[in-house]
């Protein structure tokens, strides 16, 4: 399930699915967007897959 599904969960569904609240999830995808901002600055292809479903499959 991509993470557009998974958004629309209510907290306690999000966590067991995603393994973690909407509010750490946010935190950690804000982390991850500063990093690859950064990552991207130095020239590179772009990723098939958005930070948010990469996360996704990171904690699940």
């Amino acid at each position: 399930m991509k993470f557009g599904k998974r958004a629309d969960l209510d907290d306690n569904k999000f966590r067991c699915l995603a393994g973690a609240k909407h509010l750490i999830f946010n935190r950690m995808l804000s982390i991850l967007q500063g990093a690859d901002k950064e990552e991207k600055s130095k020239d590179g292809r772009q990723n098939k897959l958005g930070l948010e479903n990469m996360l996704l499959m990171a904690l699940a």
